[in-house]
Order: structure tokens, then C-alpha cells, then sequence
């Protein structure tokens, strides 16, 4: 793990680019042919590995990622979390949303008091809905972390697909 990968066909490991790189014929034949080797084995397997090595795949050729392997990276990577670590991630997810949205109505100048009832007004009828005291506390509690640098606590996956990640656990 972690152990230094040269990249083949003289390409410049310090170039830092993620532009992909357009293949030859024939290492674009050897590239689909690996890549469909990859992926025939995580749809008939789901084994991990498979999409391990197609990653590696698309390094080393330089290309960019195919859809089928950023879902399935994205689903083992989901599926490995603990439901500990699936419900705390919920529980900061509350905090956030309830912090994001007393912070974006203080940032409009309305004092913090009303920001709060504002937030409550939005969040009524969600999961996320609470009490004064708790939308006082989660709005606190953020800016802290924050603060601490800790904002990695409140990480979440953007794309829209992978709201609801957490729904299954």
C-alpha cells in the first residue's frame, strides 16, 4: 500500500496531469481488452479487486475513468463503512445542514436568534427539523469544529446520486 507506481509508455510521472492520453491502436486494443477483462469480473462477482485493477488500468494508460468503475468504487467504498460510522456520518449530517442554514441567513445580516426560527422554518417537516436549543447547539457545534479544523467531520459526497448513501444502513 501506498508503494510507487512508475507509469509505463514514457510517460512523465511529474507532468501531475489528468488530461487522458490518446493511445496507439494497438495499446488501445490492449486497454479495452483489460478494462472489459475488469469489469465482465465485477458484474458477475462484485469482487473489489476487479475494480482495483481497473483503476490501476486506467493509470497506467492514462485515460480517464469509465462510469462503471467510479460507481463501483463509490459502492465498495459506501458498503465498507461500519453502520456505526454510517450513523455518526448521519448525525454530523444534521449538524451541517442545520449550520449551513442559521450560517447562510447570518451571512444576510438577520441575528442569529432569527436565523435560527428561519432554519427551522426550512427544516420543518425533514429529518433534520429541531428544537431551538438543538439548531443552537448543531450551529455551535460546526462553527467550532470548523474553527478546530475539524471540518472534515462534515464531509460529504456531493453528487447528487449519493445523497441518500446512508438510507441503506
Amino acid at each position: 500500500m501506498g508503494s510507487e507506481v512508475k507509469p509505463p509508455m514514457g510517460a512523465d510521472a511529474d507532468a501531475g496531469t489528468t488530461s487522458a492520453v490518446v493511445l496507439t491502436p494497438e495499446l488501445q486494443a490492449d486497454f479495452d481488452r483489460q478494462m472489459k477483462a475488469c469489469e465482465t469480473a465485477w458484474r458477475a462477482t462484485d469482487e473489489p479487486l476487479a475494480v482495483a485493477e481497473a483503476l490501476s488500468v486506467v493509470y497506467l494508460f492514462r485515460q480517464t475513468i469509465p462510469d462503471w468503475v467510479e460507481a463501483a468504487a463509490v459502492s465498495i467504498i459506501i458498503d465498507k463503512r461500519t453502520a456505526e460510522e454510517a450513523r455518526r456520518h448521519r448525525e454530523s449530517m444534521k449538524h451541517m445542514w442545520r449550520y449551513m442554514y442559521v450560517h447562510s441567513f447570518r451571512q444576510k445580516g438577520i441575528p442569529l436568534e432569527e436565523a435560527v426560527e428561519r432554519a427551522r422554518e426550512v427544516l420543518k417537516g425533514t429529518n433534520i427539523y429541531a428544537s431551538v436549543a438543538t439548531i443552537v447547539d448543531s450551529y455551535w457545534k460546526v462553527r467550532h469544529d470548523i474553527e478546530a479544523g475539524r471540518q472534515g467531520e462534515y464531509f460529504f459526497l456531493k453528487d447528487p446520486r449519493y445523497f441518500n448513501a446512508d438510507d441503506s444502513d
